[in-house]
């Protein structure tokens, strides 16, 4: 049985962040168990490996990391800042601290949070078993400026077609050895940047290596780092699968590994069926045509991951059933030869593979691979198709020889589709369930709702931890056995059943509807007036209350 490996991408979600942060307290139980099980019984390692997020998962993965890789009772940071520390009173800040003209809301809590947590010296001495050394983290982030990258034409000489690149992010590896100075601040920095939602906090800046984008040029004068600025991850990268991915291909050995991806996905606005039942509607507008083509954009950069690991999962399914269906009869029939034959078709298999081994070891080296590297690199393919369980099939009750040649088959059917290096994705989703239309309670005000009230953040959480239990009890299984790969006891005094809860901004008091209202105020009329015409700005206060008043009703807040 291979040794599992989880691999945890999560999604932006503003206060659903609350969600995540419950669904992976629920996991970190789940695995202290399942680890303090395998010391005294005979149970299968399951540990973490990679760690992906965007926006609210962002800093969600940062707080997961810390717990896993320093101190386990790091794992209350994720309830503490999420439930009880982030609300609307401390993100709309107070006057007297000032306001940063480049955003509406005050960043200030998050920033003495970031310092409080990821700041401090870390200390490995407590690194969970439950997790691997090394762990890879990978965050997701919008550059305002982007990298421009550059190709050249065939016919001409020193012109290139040039492109920005804005989509971005940054990876961090941590192992069991002395941290790197500074390690944890730049996690810190890098996940706060996740999460500037646009519009609402400011932008942050994170000085760059020039290397970390090759092969993008730079001028020599901007030195080995240069400053970029970053706005919400979410916004061209929502849910990284892709950048989990190349973590996992990062392990030199992944492909002796079980993994399973798990989607930590807090939206519920989402078509689940993904079946198109319905004709899209001529736009009536202008703003229409613009509104429908921003979301359209943001859906079409935040699909390519989830196409390319479909893609991926389909020609591995057709590859499979390829040589189970096709290859395996051609190779009895071969072998069932009494005339030689069947040696010859061994021999020429297992040297066209060999062929292809030389290939592969050569390619982007100045001098041929000696003869012991080829072999050494035939024979660890050979017996990596040989342990791979969706090859049972195809070699089952198969003799030395006829063994010997479909193994050799596999190796050049693999390497001719370019699958060689590639394993099936498993997809997991931890999403909220229930009836409800909206079982989320900080599912309005474009997902900052939650912020109004410790009580709804503290629903959500709950939400997270019971549908993080259902999943791991329910579907992540053992491949051969079919048995679930967790089995834990619920922790005492926590509620896995919450209330279902519908709330929506009609459920604002009168008092934070009027504060909400007082402080757009206050924020939009230093935006407001120096567009004003002289003539104009004595009348500034009723254009002020009317500005702020119609951005409440455009968000669906009762005036």
């Amino acid at each position: 049985m291979r040794d599992t490996r989880l691999v945890l991408i999560m999604g932006g979600g503003v206060s659903l962040g609350t969600y995540i942060a419950g669904a992976l307290t629920e996991i970190f139980w789940a695995l202290q168990n399942q680890a303090q099980r395998g010391r005294t019984g005979n149970v299968a390692p399951v540990r973490i490996e990679v760690l992906s997020g965007a926006s609210a998962g962002a800093i969600s993965a940062a707080l997961f990391a810390r717990a896993l890789t320093t101190a386990p009772a790091a794992i209350a940071d994720l309830h503490r800042i999420w439930v009880r520390e982030i609300s609307i009173e401390s993100l709309l800040g107070a006057e007297e601290e000032g306001y940063d003209p480049r955003a509406l809301l005050s960043a200030r809590e998050i920033d003495r949070l970031a310092a409080e947590t990821f700041y401090r010296p870390a200390d490995y001495r407590e690194w969970q078993p439950f997790c691997t050394s090394p762990l890879r983290i990978g965050i997701t982030l919008s550059n305002l400026g982007g990298v421009r990258f550059r190709l050249d034409y065939a016919n001409e000489i020193d012109t290139y077609f040039s492109t920005r690149i804005h989509a971005d992010h940054i990876t961090f590896e941590l192992d069991e050895s002395e941290p790197e100075a500074g390690v944890w601040q730049r996690i810190g920095d890098a996940a706060v940047a996740s999460a500037a939602f646009p519009g609402a906090f400011p932008p942050r800046s994170i000085r760059r290596r020039v290397i970390d984008y090759f092969p993008a040029v730079f001028a020599p004068e901007l030195g080995p780092e240069v400053p970029m600025w970053y706005v919400d991850g979410g916004v061209f990268d929502n849910e990284p699968v892709g950048l989990a991915k190349d973590l996992v291909e990062e392990n030199p050995s992944h492909q002796q590994f079980d993994y399973r991806y798990i989607l930590i996905d807090p939206y519920l606005a989402e078509n689940r069926v993904g079946v198109n039942d319905e004709v899209f509607s001529e736009p009536s507008s202008l703003t229409r045509v613009l509104a429908t083509l921003a979301a359209a954009v943001h859906g079409q950069s935040n699909a390519k991951d989830w196409i390319r690991a479909n893609k991926v999962n389909w020609r591995l399914a057709e590859q499979r059933r390829f040589v189970i269906e096709r290859l395996r009869p051609l190779i009895e029939l071969a072998m069932a030869d009494q005339e030689g034959i069947a040696a010859q078709v061994a021999s020429g298999l297992e040297d066209q593979a060999r062929s292809i081994a030389h290939f592969k070891r050569g390619v982007n080296r100045p001098f041929p691979p000696l003869n012991d590297e080829v072999e050494s690199y035939l024979r660890a393919n050979l017996q990596r198709i040989e342990d791979d369980p969706r090859y049972a099939e195809a070699l089952e009750g198969l003799g030395d020889k006829a063994r010997e040649a479909m193994l050799s088959m596999i190796f050049i059917v693999e390497c001719a589709a370019g699958l060689r290096d590639k394993e099936p994705m498993p997809l997991y989703l931890i999403a909220p369930q229930g009836d409800e239309p909206y079982p989320l309670a900080g599912d309005f005000l474009f997902n900052f709702g939650g912020f109004f009230r410790e009580e709804w953040r503290e629903h959500d959480f709950l939400c997270g931890r019971r549908d993080a239990r259902a999943v791991l009890l329910e579907e992540i299984r053992d491949q051969e056995s079919g048995e679930p790969l967790l089995d834990y006891p619920p922790q005492d005094g926590v509620d896995y059943d919450p209330a279902p809860i519908s709330v929506t901004a009609d459920d604002l008091t009168k008092e934070e509807r009027g504060r909400l209202r007082k402080y757009l105020r206050k924020r939009v009329e230093p935006l407001v007036r120096p567009h004003l015409p002289w003539y104009i700005r004595p009348l500034r206060g009723p254009i002020v209350r009317k500005v702020a008043d119609t951005a409440l009703h455009a968000i669906g807040v009762p005036i």
